[in-house]
């Protein structure tokens, strides 16, 4: 069992010197053996430097189990905060880059939000985060993406309209839509995405499973092989707010609406 300087020493061992770090959040119905599968494999096919981390928290890794696992993600909030500010904190870390997957996703919504509440503004402008096919009811994610303010680089949220296991989270959440299966063709979302400074980008080209909830790997490798001059979304570059749509067939990004970054 490693303390926190041990485990800081052995990322920054593992990456030999200062190091970027990947730091994997699972989504429901992931036990902790498929969650270190996943943060390994990421950083791996995108052909990525920084040292994979995952932070796991008690799914009961059951398909029946959602309830459950929304209150165990829930409970985890704190800790993830934590980790966080670890992570940051650390002169031997560079950049803390968070993917966050489904259920992850509303964890780490309301890691950064508690995390803003504590005044912590230094933790949140050192992180980069993608939240991947995110499990969050729409309205509540607009207003915790005012309670944390706008980040640099943005939050990214990768969407699909397709994504089946969304639907089922809708349905259990008495049709509540999810930020995750948003259809970025209604204007309402390119123009919240640039009042609240995060990107929006809809991922339904890309293949998936049979439940259309795991795109997230195949767009971090293909955007990891994009030329530098592709790089960028809509007119404006990476760092841009908006709402886009990834194309598999022009191998780069289009902007929708009030969406063009600027």
């Amino acid at each position: 069992m490693l303390d926190r300087k041990g485990f800081l020493n052995g990322l920054a061992a593992e990456g030999k010197g200062k190091t970027d770090v990947a730091l994997y959040v699972h989504g429901y119905n992931t036990s902790a053996q498929e969650a270190l599968y996943r943060a390994a494999q990421i950083p791996v096919d995108a052909g990525g430097e920084g040292v994979p981390v995952v932070f796991t928290w008690p799914s009961n890794a059951q398909l029946m189990a959602y309830v459950s696992d929304r209150d165990a993600a829930d409970f985890s909030r704190a800790y993830l905060a934590d980790l966080l500010t670890t992570l940051t904190r650390s002169r031997k870390i560079g950049r803390t880059v968070v993917v966050a997957h489904s259920m992850g996703g509303r964890l780490m919504m309301e890691a950064l939000v508690q995390l803003r509440l504590m005044g912590r503004r230094d933790v949140l402008d050192r992180l980069e985060v993608v939240l991947a096919d995110p499990d969050i009811d729409v309205d509540l994610f607009w207003e915790e993406a005012r309670i944390v303010g706008k980040l640099t680089p943005p939050i990214t949220v990768t969407v699909a309209p397709d994504d089946r296991a969304l639907c089922a989270s809708r349905f259990l959440a008495v049709s509540h839509d999810r930020i995750g299966k948003a259809d970025l063709t209604a204007p309402r979302f390119a123009e919240a995405a640039m009042k609240f400074g995060v990107r929006l980008v809809d991922v339904t080209s890309l293949d998936t499973d049979t439940i259309a909830h795991r795109r997230t790997d195949q767009f971090a490798v293909l955007y990891n092989h994009l030329p530098a001059s592709q790089q960028r979304f809509g007119a404006g570059s990476l760092r841009g707010a908006g709402a886009f749509v990834f194309e598999t067939i022009g191998f780069g990004f289009t902007g929708i609406g009030q969406g063009l970054a600027r």
